[in-house]
């Protein structure tokens, strides 16, 4: 199983002392973070540009973490065959930056699977709990109803609580074959913060998909379709950002011109 926490940490010392213990109780594996006091020196530490966001891998050695990015907003890496993306969009932060970020990130996961994207998005909507659906949630629901993932949220508990105010601003999305004999589940952990703790376990044998390809049927494949995915907007930064970018491209390219036929381990896919 592969154990991954997800929380605010408020920018509080005492708040990110604690995170040792819990993660060492709890067996955590990974863990996605928020706004964090400062970068932990055990295992592999991976923040946005901002601080506000950041991945760590517990204690573990870096060989655990690869394919790691950081950008304002959030911070992406791949643990043991997963992509995670830890976000962080302050409340501060004006509609249009909001949207431009969620929509970096919806492309930038395009063609990554499996894939977590998880953090404080402070937005609020009706599908994660909120009495009502901002600007923020609509966009959050725009961008990622193409991507091939889940929301976990449930709205049972709120996942903010300060002064008699509660809200569900901490959201996890995943990946369908991640949810499979899974659970996810807001806690009850003491953590020092007005954030909740988030827990979401997942079969390890579930991260590893290497026993199983995907090809594609060349006679279906539409040219307009493909020539259109692939005419979109430069892509600038360093070298691995870029192959990563370019390798995310195609795939999405080819899954929106051709059809799909998996091969590998002889068993039949699950629906």
């Amino acid at each position: 199983m592969v154990k991954v926490l997800q929380l605010n940490l408020n920018h509080c010392r005492s708040t990110q002392d604690l995170l040792s213990q819990t993660v060492s109780e709890q067996n955590i594996d990974v863990a996605i973070l928020s706004e964090p006091y400062r970068p932990k020196p055990e295992g592999v530490w991976q923040q946005s540009t901002n601080g506000g966001a950041a991945i760590w891998s517990c204690g573990q050695p870096p060989g655990h973490i690869a394919q790691r990015a950081t950008r304002p907003g959030y911070a992406r890496a791949k643990f043991q065959g997963t992509t995670i993306y830890s976000c962080y969009l302050a409340p501060s932060l004006h509609t249009d930056e909001f949207r431009e970020i969620v929509q970096e990130i919806d492309q930038d996961a395009r063609g990554r699977s499996p894939v977590i994207i998880a953090g404080d998005f402070n937005a609020w909507s009706t599908a994660w709990g909120s009495t009502r659906t901002t600007q923020r949630g609509t966009i959050i629901l725009d961008a990622f109803s193409t991507l091939d993932v889940c929301l976990l949220n449930d709205g049972r508990r709120c996942t903010f609580s300060k002064s008699g105010r509660e809200s569900y601003i901490d959201l996890t999305f995943a990946s369908p074959e991640l949810t499979r004999n899974s659970y996810w589940e807001v806690t009850h952990l003491l953590t020092y913060s007005d954030h909740a703790a988030i827990v979401f376990q997942t079969r390890q044998n579930q991260l590893h998909q290497t026993s199983r390809e995907t090809a594609y049927r060349v006679h279906t494949l539409n040219y307009e379709v493909l020539l259109n995915c692939m005419d979109a907007n430069t892509i600038t930064g360093e070298a691995n950002t870029c192959a990563d970018a370019i390798s995310a491209r195609i795939k999405a390219a080819c899954d929106a011109a051709m059809e799909k036929s998996t091969k590998g381990g002889g068993r039949r896919p699950v629906p």
